[in-house]
């Protein structure tokens, strides 16, 4: 099946589709999310593909000293090299963006941004605890990371490369309650994709306990973070390091906290509760050096939303209830807002 979409994926960009079945395509990309995203990171991939074939080809020309390179080569499609290498979807793309045991990196613009998101073993999957109430089962996912909620419709934000070739997404809370999850909005120019809880077994809360501040905190000013690097939630503290997110890009800060695959998508919050961004990724071979979307770029991104992504657009909440508790109060308050995004 992965075979027969990306032979369409070739097609289509290749402009080898007649009229009818190029239409058929885009509807199809129009109606499937999923699948506009696989043409939109195969498109990248190409681009990647033949730019490595033109610099080994002026190498040949160098080397030969400008000489007619020999003729006779065996010429393979994108899909068939693949295919005969028996590459499913994600390897191929490891192939040429490299995807490590630790999170997802991504190249861009041969910088060293890390983006994580965390690999899951069988034995990762973990049972509901005694008590609680039954729930869609938990197949064994492909990547897991983080999530928070910013409505109390049921909307959730992460980053756009952990739900990247996504068949199902299953989102759990830190009681171990699973719900499936819909994707119904994705900018990937920031690296964002809003979820949605849509599971009859899913209790909307009456409120949020945090605030989403626009302004970022300031350098120096104590920050936190709740995420998924492990198969239970995970906290660290540290300190905004940055105005600026990765070589000074305005939508993003840089925070000293420790990033490891799995920690993307979960909300950064200043001293008091509020939230501040979400963190999307690190720099590569440093430690304590991640990187936040910024709260406004989300907002953002919400307001640029299509009509109809949201059922209701999320109204960012403005008050704060844990502003006034010490930091273990805090955390018990949000962590049940703050989920694991599986993704298979």
């Amino acid at each position: 099946m992965e075979e027969v979409v990306l032979e369409k994926i070739e097609r289509y960009l290749k402009k080898l589709m007649n009229s009818e079945e190029h239409a058929a395509f885009e509807k199809e990309m129009k109606e499937h999310p999923s699948l506009n995203q696989k043409v939109s990171e195969y498109k990248k991939v190409f681009s990647t593909f033949d730019a490595i074939q033109q610099r080994a080809a002026l190498k040949n020309k160098l080397d030969a000293f400008h000489q007619e390179i020999p003729k006779g080569g065996k010429v393979l499609s994108f899909a068939d090299y693949f295919r005969k290498k028996k590459f499913a979807l994600a390897a191929s793309l490891a192939l040429l963006l490299s995807v490590g045991t630790a999170g997802y990196l991504v190249m861009q613009n041969n910088n060293s941004l890390e983006n994580t998101r965390r690999e899951v073993e069988i034995s990762n999957i973990k049972l509901a605890p005694a008590g609680v109430k039954k729930h869609p089962v938990a197949a064994p996912a492909d990547y897991a990371a983080t999530a928070f909620m910013i409505s109390t419709k049921g909307y959730l934000v992460t980053a756009k490369h952990i739900i990247d070739d996504a068949d199902e997404i299953m989102v759990e809370n830190a009681e171990g309650e699973l719900f499936n999850a819909i994707v119904v909005y994705i900018d990937p120019k920031r690296d964002l994709a809003f979820l949605r809880i849509k599971d009859t077994n899913f209790v909307k809360p009456a409120a949020l306990p945090y605030a989403f501040a626009q302004n970022s905190a300031d350098l120096g000013d104590k920050v936190f973070t709740l995420g998924f690097p492990q198969n239970n939630i995970v906290y660290d503290e540290g300190v905004m390091s940055g105005r600026l997110g990765y070589q000074g890009d305005t939508s993003s800060c840089q925070v000293s906290l420790s990033v490891n695959g799995g920690n993307s998508g979960g909300p950064v919050f200043d001293d008091k509760g509020n939230v501040i961004g979400m963190i999307f990724g690190k720099e590569r071979n440093k430690d304590r050096v991640g990187f936040a979307l910024t709260m406004k770029s989300i907002t953002d991104a919400v307001k640029r939303a299509p009509a109809g992504a949201f059922k209701t657009k999320p109204k960012f909440n403005s008050s704060n209830k844990i502003s006034g508790l010490k930091r273990s109060k805090q955390i018990k308050k949000v962590e049940g807002f703050v989920y694991q995004v599986r993704v298979d």
